[in-house]
C-alpha cells in the first residue's frame, strides 16, 4: 500500500484560487518543485493530510471539487474554493494531518485535557515525520489578555474563544481549556465529527488581530 499527502496550495498571484493536489513526497517538496520558472511567486501550504492510496484518493477529490465548484481547466488541480471548505473535504478522508516543520503536535483530549500522540506511523516516503516530539508553542507567548480564538468545521460551525492570561487557559462558554488543542477537539466532540487521536488545535485556529483573522499555524 502506497501513501502520500493531499494537500491544499495557496499562491498571492493566483487571488481566490487554490491547487489541491498529491504528492509521494513531503508537501515542501512539492511547494519547491512547483515554485520554477513561469510562476511568479511561491506556493504556501494551507493544509495536508497524510493517506494511503494517494491517488486514487485524488482522483476522487477533484471529482467532488470538479462538481461543487469552478475548476479553470479540466487537466489543471486548480479550484475556485476556499481553505475552509477544503478542510471540509479533508474532514471527511482517514489521514494524519501535516503540521509546520513536519511535526504533530500532542493533541488534548478535550475530557482530561491530557497530552497523547498517534501511534500509526506510515514512513514509507522516507520523510522526517516525528511523532513524539512536540512544537514548543506556549498560550502565554502566543495571545494576549482577552485575545479572541476560533475554530470553525466546515463553512460556519465556528466556536469563538478568548484567551485568559490571568488563568493561561482559553475559556468558551465558560468552560476553560488549558491548550488550543483541547478547544479544538471539543468543538469536534459537541459537533460529532471527532474522530482518531484528534486534531491539532494550532493547524486548525485562528487568532484575531485588529479584527483580522489569521492562522494559528503560523505563529
Amino acid at each position: 500500500m502506497s501513501y502520500g499527502y493531499l494537500y491544499c496550495f495557496s499562491n498571492h498571484s493566483y487571488p481566490g484560487i487554490l491547487k489541491v493536489g498529491m504528492t509521494e513526497r513531503t508537501p515542501q517538496h512539492r511547494i519547491k518543485e512547483l515554485f520554477k520558472t513561469g510562476v511568479p511567486s511561491p506556493f504556501h501550504i494551507e493544509c495536508a493530510i497524510k493517506v494511503s492510496n494517494p491517488k486514487k484518493k485524488e482522483s476522487v477529490l477533484h471529482k467532488l471539487l470538479t462538481q461543487y465548484t469552478d475548476r479553470t481547466h479540466p487537466n489543471r488541480e486548480f479550484f475556485k474554493v476556499s481553505v475552509e471548505e477544503i478542510k471540509t473535504f479533508f474532514e471527511l478522508i482517514d489521514g494524519e494531518y501535516w503540521v509546520q516543520n513536519n511535526q504533530l503536535q500532542y493533541d488534548s483530549d478535550p475530557d482530561n485535557d491530557s497530552d497523547h500522540d498517534n501511534d500509526s506511523d506510515h514512513d514509507n516516503d522516507n520523510d522526517t515525520l516525528k511523532k513524539n516530539k512536540p512544537i514548543l508553542r506556549e498560550l502565554s507567548k502566543c495571545f494576549t489578555h482577552n485575545q479572541r480564538i476560533k475554530h470553525t468545521i466546515g463553512i460556519n460551525k465556528t466556536w469563538t474563544a478568548s484567551y485568559d492570561a490571568n488563568l493561561n487557559v482559553i475559556i468558551h462558554q465558560s468552560i476553560h481549556y488549558k491548550s488550543i488543542s483541547g478547544f479544538a477537539n471539543a468543538h469536534h466532540q459537541y459537533n460529532g465529527t471527532y474522530k482518531h487521536n484528534g486534531v491539532s488545535g494550532w493547524s486548525s485556529c485562528y487568532y484575531e488581530i485588529d479584527n483580522q483573522w489569521y492562522p494559528t499555524s503560523k505563529l
